[in-house]
Order: C-alpha cells, then sequence, then structure tokens
C-alpha cells in the first residue's frame, strides 16, 4: 500500500494545516503519547484494490496506513475515540474496564476487524484497545469517514443508525456491572419513558434487565428511597443525580 506525496509536509505546513482545521492526527496514537506515527488523515486516501474498504470507493478511501508494535495501546478506554480502526493484520485485544475495578473482559479481534467506532458517535471509547501482536491497521477520523459516506446519503444515514444501535448495546451491557445497588442507580439516571411504553416497569422486567432477583431489586429501591436519591413511586425519577451517580459507580 501505498500514500500519497502529500505525506512529506514540513512541520510548519502541518501546523498551518491543523489549524485550518485539517483533519489529521498527531504523531503518536490518537490521544497523542503512545505508538508509531500516522500521517495526515482526509487529504491521503488509501489506494488498494485488494482491501475491501479501497475496492468499494477506489481513490476516494480515506482511511490511511498504520502500523503498532504488539503491547501499544491504540484506544484508552474512558477517553474520546479519535479515529476509527481497520484491522488489515494481525491481532488486537479489546478489554471493557470493570465497574469494580477487577478484571475487565477480554476479547480478541483479528484481519478484517473494526474497533474504535465509539469515534463515529463523539463517545469515549467503550474499550481499551491495545496490539496483542504486532498488527497493520488502517485509520481514519470520524470527520473524513463522514465526509466520505456522505451525511445525507442512504450510507451515511445507515452508519447513523447502527452507531447508535451500538452505543445502547453498551449501555445495556454495562446496566449488568456492579453491585444490585449500583445497578439500580445507573438505571435509575438512564432510564427514559419511549413514547408509548407503560408509565411504570414492571419489577420483574426490570430485574430482569440488571441480571438481579425481584427481591433484590426491591431492596434496592427501598435503600435509594430511603437515603433521599430516587422518588417514592415506580416512575423512577431521580431526586438527587450527583449522589445518584456516585452510587452507580460503586
Amino acid at each position: 500500500m501505498s500514500t500519497s506525496a502529500g505525506d512529506k509536509r514540513s512541520p510548519r505546513a502541518s501546523r498551518s494545516a491543523a489549524a485550518r482545521g485539517s483533519t489529521a492526527l498527531e504523531r503518536g496514537s490518537p490521544s497523542g503519547r503512545r505508538g508509531g506515527s500516522l500521517t495526515a488523515m482526509g487529504r491521503n486516501a488509501l489506494h488498494c484494490a485488494s482491501c475491501v474498504l479501497g475496492a468499494a470507493s477506489p481513490g476516494r478511501c480515506p482511511f490511511v496506513p498504520v502500523t503498532r508494535a504488539a503491547g501499544a495501546v491504540i484506544c484508552e478506554a474512558g477517553e474520546p475515540a479519535r479515529a476509527v480502526y481497520f484491522v488489515r493484520e494481525g491481532l488486537v485485544s479489546l478489554t471493557r474496564p470493570a465497574s469494580d475495578g477487577g478484571e475487565g473482559a477480554l476479547t480478541l479481534r483479528g484481519a478484517s476487524s473494526m474497533c474504535g467506532l465509539d469515534a463515529l458517535g463523539g463517545q469515549a471509547s467503550v474499550h481499551e484497545v491495545r496490539a496483542f501482536t504486532g498488527v497493520k491497521l488502517c485509520a481514519a477520523t470520524a470527520e473524513a469517514i463522514c465526509r466520505w459516506l456522505g451525511e445525507r446519503s442512504p450510507a451515511g444515514a445507515l452508519a447513523g443508525l447502527l452507531v447508535a444501535e451500538l452505543g445502547r448495546g453498551s449501555e445495556e451491557a454495562r446496566l449488568r456491572e456492579g453491585s444490585p445497588t449500583a445497578r439500580v442507580a445507573r438505571f435509575a439516571l438512564t432510564h427514559r419513558p419511549e413514547a408509548g411504553s407503560p408509565r411504570r416497569l414492571p419489577k420483574r422486567l426490570v430485574a430482569q434487565m440488571l441480571g438481579i432477583r425481584p427481591e433484590t431489586l426491591s431492596r434496592c429501591l427501598t435503600k435509594l428511597r430511603l437515603a433521599g436519591v430516587l422518588d417514592g413511586t415506580d416512575r423512577w425519577l431521580p431526586l438527587d443525580r450527583a449522589r445518584l451517580a456516585a452510587l452507580a459507580e460503586g
């Protein structure tokens, strides 16, 4: 794979481009602290007919090649995701930190997988993404991908819906993490009644969503109401969001 001659810009030219709002990532990882160098994104398209992304959009693909050594951090959990990555060769590990500070769930991804999709929604990275082996990646910023897909195109609209659904899946998975009290507090903070849904959700249903027993849910609700952080009805109305948020992290 090759990049355009635009890679060979002087530091002064690079700083000027950044000042004009150019889409670029600085030397290092997306956080600017670790890893190898990244070329400016958006101005350097990857021309590679053997790649599924390049073949789908010859000469217009916004992804650029980048390599990482084994053990290098690609995305930090909890920090803004600044790029989307396509794995060409090697393995990356995705670790979702446990809310109680224990060992997080880990999965491995190989060639043709994607990571850093949180960037498309402007969200913090749910996972720590690390090079498990030496890896060859292709990276692009969310802005470059949006321009590539076209914000008003069917592909752009579908991508937006898929990213939103991924975000909901992550939120739902987090509801089942931590102590029962933390789960109930987290649900109270995030619950938003949908149009046409029952005004009061059955406790058995909520307990199943949180992975706890109905009687455990009842005890947690009583505890939160006596503490003055949740209203005394079944409408899940927070009374003290700051204290409820602290309990949700417990």
